[in-house]
């Protein structure tokens, strides 16, 4: 047996090297972190019309937006789901990594203890194989939640993929629907310009508003206090009611810009929203599946584990080996240095495993 290696050691699935070099546990990465991201976005999509309301400052919205209400709310259960069982689960396997570090290290520690006493100690081999035993055990216990978990992941991802191409075709949609109403308000911009130029035929738009003041202030409606004769009053009269009703229709128009534009601010909004969503979408599924990739190296590794395991025991049960000799070779004042090492790694990232809640723009400028 290699002096650096030993068949007890933790596998080295469990652990992986970080971008500055260091030695970390498996789930510790940036990644995971990302998908954690992401679950908080999911989480905080709106679901009703209120929330919609909210976020995106849009009034009256009605039934228009069912669609998308209908898609968030599977994308929110399928996040929350995650965030509040598998993640945990997530977790529980690095916790699996660090008992069995402290737990592997006391039962090799009898081991020692049972060959230093090998020729005193009654039925040291039988011993040995019963620790084994429930090494084993637990190993394969631990390969099953792994696996669990792993599928679990997989789900996500076929839910999550579902969710993205529902999604697709009702933002499509509104987005859609979203340029039309920009595109109406660039005619109305145009509609507005036109009349401009026309009340700019006239001496200004302040001139006009004063004389038609005046007009609208005469009993008669009609201009005595600036006009001269009969005809010229009449001929008068009647273009300040034409020129009052050109500026009636701006004003109409200016206030229908008004409207619309902080219609389309709203709109703008949930443009932004909807493309970030979609980003964040398209952008987590490769992040899941290095999750599902990173749990099933764990559960490799457990079961390489146990395979070792059993062949020790095996090697053991074998009575006519010298049993003293063979554990003696085993290394195991090594696997317990090692599996120390490997157990503190996974309860750092035990203590570190929930980030901390990530804003949509942030989420999308980091897996960008």
């Amino acid at each position: 047996m290699s002096s650096d290696k030993s068949p007890f050691s933790p596998p080295s699935g469990l652990t992986n090297i970080s971008s500055n070099g260091t030695q970390q546990f498996m789930l510790q990465s940036n990644d995971m972190q990302l998908l954690q991201a992401y679950l908080n976005v999911g989480i905080d999509v709106p679901t009703t019309i209120e929330e919609l309301e909210q976020q995106t400052y849009m009034k009256k919205i009605g039934s228009d937006y069912n669609d998308l209400l209908t898609a968030y709310k599977s994308v929110k259960e399928h996040c929350n789901n995650f965030r509040t069982k598998t993640l945990k689960e997530i977790v529980s396997c690095a916790s699996n990594v660090y008992h069995y570090g402290n737990d592997a290290s006391f039962l090799m520690e009898k081991v020692t203890e049972i060959i230093n006493k090998w020729d005193i100690e009654k039925e040291p081999q039988k011993k040995i194989v019963e620790i084994v035993d429930e090494m084993i055990k637990t190993v394969e216990s631990y390969a099953r939640e792994a696996s669990d978990v792993k599928d679990k992941i997989a789900q996500f991802h076929v839910d999550t993929s579902k969710d993205k191409k529902k999604l697709d075709s009702i933002h499509k949609k509104h987005l859609d629907e979203l340029e039309k109403k920009n595109n109406e308000i660039k005619i109305l911009k145009e509609k507005i310009n036109d009349t401009q130029k026309e009340i700019d035929k006239y001496n200004s738009v302040n001139f006009l508003e004063k004389s038609i003041l005046l007009v609208l202030d005469t009993k008669d409606s009609i201009a005595i206090f600036i006009f001269g004769d009969d005809e010229m009053k009449k001929n008068k009269a009647g273009q300040l009611r034409s020129d009052h009703e050109l500026l009636h229709h701006y004003g109409e128009l200016k206030d229908m810009l008004r409207s619309a534009s902080d219609a389309l601010a709203s709109d703008m909004k949930l443009v932004i929203e909807i493309k970030a969503i979609d980003t964040s979408l398209k952008e987590i599924l490769p992040k899941i599946n290095k999750a599902i990739e990173a749990l099933g190296r764990i559960e490799s590794a457990w079961g390489a584990l146990a395979d070792n395991l059993k062949n020790i025991r095996s090697t053991l049960q074998n009575r006519v080996i010298d049993a003293s000799t063979f554990i003696k070779s085993l290394g195991v004042e090594l696997a317990i240095k090692k599996w120390k090492e490997t157990s503190k790694l996974a309860d750092d990232y035990r203590k570190s495993a929930y980030a901390e809640k990530v804003p949509l723009d942030k989420f999308i400028q980091e897996t960008a």
